[in-house]
């Protein structure tokens, strides 16, 4: 909880600007680490749109695994295929193939 408060004042702050992203990755990961998997769900999809590359690929990775534990598979397939599609020589694919991704 004291992670995700310190990252989100940097997130509330806008400040330093270029740790955003970062920011709201690490939130993310923070609330997945309490396994509280639907409240990562919105800062790994932010990463998604405007995170550096090597975070949106983990976002995307987070985002299909997140889903798996909430027994979404639809949403957890979405995410490997646009995983799979933007960062095809990625090593979380076969990750999630071997977890049940398709």
């Amino acid at each position: 909880d004291e992670a995700i408060s310190l990252f989100s004042q940097i997130v509330t702050k806008g400040r330093p600007p270029e740790l955003v992203p970062n920011a709201y990755y690490w939130m993310g990961e923070s609330f997945y680490a309490e396994n509280r998997y639907a409240e990562s769900i919105p800062y790994f999809e932010y990463v998604t749109r405007v995170g550096p590359q090597y975070k949106r690929e983990m976002a995307f990775f987070k985002l299909s695994r997140a889903a798996q534990h909430l027994g979404n598979k639809q949403d957890a397939n979405m995410y490997y295929e646009r995983l799979r599609n933007e960062y095809p020589h990625s090593h979380y694919i076969s990750t999630l193939k071997k977890l049940g991704a398709r």
